[in-house]
Formats: C-alpha cells, structure tokens, sequence
C-alpha cells in the first residue's frame, strides 16, 4: 500500500471488506458500528469511511448508500490475510472424494474444475498440462487412407494428445505399427522438447538410414513434435459468476462477462503465468488483462509431479468471492492433483 492506513482506519476497512463480501450490498456505517466495532459511533465509523474513500480504498455508488471497497481495498484484505487457514475436513473430504477410483485422465480434469466451483461458488477453471511438458509412455500411428494417418500421444499421467499427419505415400497399419514401436521405444519417459532433441541427434548420426522405414517415422515424429502447442481449458461453474448480482443487474456487463468467459485462449493467457511460479497467486481485477471481467478476481496455483509443473487450476469470482476459503481451497486442491499425478508418473500409469 502507498498510503499509511491508522489501525482504526484498518479496522473499519477490514470490517467493510468482510460485510460487503458476506451481504453483497453497500455497506453503512450503521452496520459497522453495531457489527464490528461497538466502541465507535455511526457518526464515527463515518468519518472514517469517508477518510477511506478520500484514500480510494472505499466508494459511495449513491449519496445516500453506504460505502462499498475498492480493488485497491481487497487488495489489502488480502495482503493482511493472517494466513489462511486449511479447508475444513468436510471440505477435504469432498475433494478427495472427487477422484476415486480410477478415473481417466479427462476426467480429473474436469472433476477438478467442478469441485472447485462446487466449494467456492464460483467458477472452477482447470489449464491442462501441456503436452510438450510431461513425459510420454507411448506413440501410436493409426492409418486413416488418403496418405493420412493420425498420431496419438500417450503421457505417462494419462494425458492423450492426436494430430493428423499426411505422408507422401500409402503406408500399411503393420508399417506404422513398426513406425510407432519405434518412436515410442526411444520416446518413453521423455518430454516433447527432450523428444525432439533426441530425433535431432538420431537424424544428424544418420543411424535410421539403412532402413526406409524407420527413417519415415523420424521425419514423421519430427513434425508432430514441432507442430504441438494446444492448450486444454476446462471452466465448470461459470453461471456462478454471471448470476452474482454484480453482473445479474447490468445487462451489458453481463455480456460482456459471458463472452470473456466464451474467449477461451484470453483466460488461458492468464492462466499460464502461474504455470512457471509456486504458490497461491491471487489477482484482484482481471479487467485490465482481459475485457469484459471488471469486477471478478482470480486466484491461481500451478500443479506438477517431482518439480515438474505441468498446469494451473483456479478460482474466477467477483471482487468480494470469499478469499479466506478460496485460498487455501485452491492450495490444496493443486497439491492433490500434484499428488495423483506423481503416482500416475511413477506407476507408469496410462489412460483407462
């Protein structure tokens, strides 16, 4: 914070933050007198607030309403947080829930997504690992006619990834399968980037040559690995956000809102700046990255296996989304997820 905030004028503002995030509506100075602070008067607790909003921490949309915060206020909410505590054991327990069994790959993501909206009440938003990111079991060429053939990409956490390659000539199923016996005998255990280094090397030795075959199938493994990016996004829980009355009441704002969240590759962007860094990141106001979300925040976490971090999941809300229980739920929601797919990685483990 720029400003030097008195303690009382940090009570207040904690007190208006956590009513407003509790009611929705603007708050008074009524409320927070008889609520928060019965050593203060009305008239006192007003002078404060109008000291905040002179500050730009507090605003009054109407003369005669009370006050409601600010980005700037929730960003000191948040700041002044004593350390959020873990999600109750109901709340861990409904989350472990969520992945028994042996579920497919798909679906822990999209579990993921839903449980997180589920508890939060808000939108659960889950970025997938990318596949270039995490370690293969295998390769597959399936023969689809017309020089064409699709390539399928097995991570060792279950992930699965297809592209369509075309080839200059007909190959037979019993020709790819010895193609992809081979890519995925030297693939195993590898990543994309560390795949395609590998071929680099295997190519400049020459060592495919005496076989015309195995030689296609570098040509071929070479292109799938250059040509990967896509992004998986799975958003569970969106009406959650649009039918907050922050949004519900102004028509243009909840179109705007809808089609944000429409506009995959937007939220993605945001998403994949937490891939690269640890921890909780929380974002009070996502308007000035992506248009159409005035009035929400974000709060994210990557998730990996053995240091490798593979994805983020998250939290879209409005402003006022309970931080104190978004926190830690996403916190442990991510360590979890991490846990599954160490375990995944180290059986070995495929899609089901």
């Amino acid at each position: 914070m720029s400003e030097k905030i008195t303690e009382r004028q940090r009570t207040i503002l904690r007190a208006v933050v956590y009513d407003y995030i509790e009611q929705g509506e603007p708050v008074s100075s009524k409320a927070v007198s008889s609520k928060y602070t019965h050593n203060l008067s009305s008239a006192s607790v007003r002078n404060v607030m109008a000291q905040l909003e002179g500050t730009g921490y507090l605003f009054q949309p109407h003369k005669s309403a009370g006050r409601i915060p600010t980005a700037k206020a929730f960003q000191f909410y948040v700041d002044t947080l004593a350390g959020c505590r873990e999600p109750s054991r109901a709340v861990k327990e409904m989350i472990e829930s969520g992945y028994h069994g042996t579920l497919r790959f798909e679906e822990i993501m999209r579990e993921t997504s839903r449980l997180l909206s589920l508890v939060s009440h808000c939108a659960g938003i889950v970025l997938a690992p990318r596949i270039e990111n995490i370690r293969l079991k295998r390769i597959k060429f399936v023969k689809i006619g017309g020089g064409e053939i699709m390539v399928v990409l097995v991570s060792r956490v279950g992930a699965v990834q297809s592209c369509i390659v075309r080839m200059d000539e007909e190959l037979s199923q019993n020709e790819l399968d010895k193609m992809s016996g081979y890519l995925s005998g030297i693939a195993k255990g590898l990543s994309l980037m560390q795949l395609r280094a590998r071929l680099v090397e295997e190519m400049r030795q020459e060592r495919t040559l005496y076989d015309t075959l195995l030689s296609k199938a570098m040509k071929v493994g070479m292109e799938v690995v250059t040509g990967q990016g896509r992004e998986d996004l799975y958003v569970d829980g969106a009406l959650n956000v649009l039918e907050q009355p922050e949004f519900s009441e102004d028509v243009e704002k909840l179109k705007e809102l809808f089609r944000a969240f429409e506009e995959k590759s937007l939220l993605v962007h945001l998403l994949d700046k937490s891939v690269k860094s640890g921890g909780v990141h929380v974002k009070i106001g996502c308007d000035d990255e992506v248009d159409g979300m005035e009035g929400c925040s974000m709060v994210t976490a990557s998730y990996g296996s053995r240091g490798n971090r593979l994805g983020t999941i998250g939290v879209i809300g409005p402003m006022r989304m309970n931080y104190p229980l978004v926190i830690p739920l996403v916190s442990y929601t991510s360590e979890l997820l991490g846990e599954i797919f160490e375990k995944r990685g180290t059986a070995g483990s495929m899609l089901r």
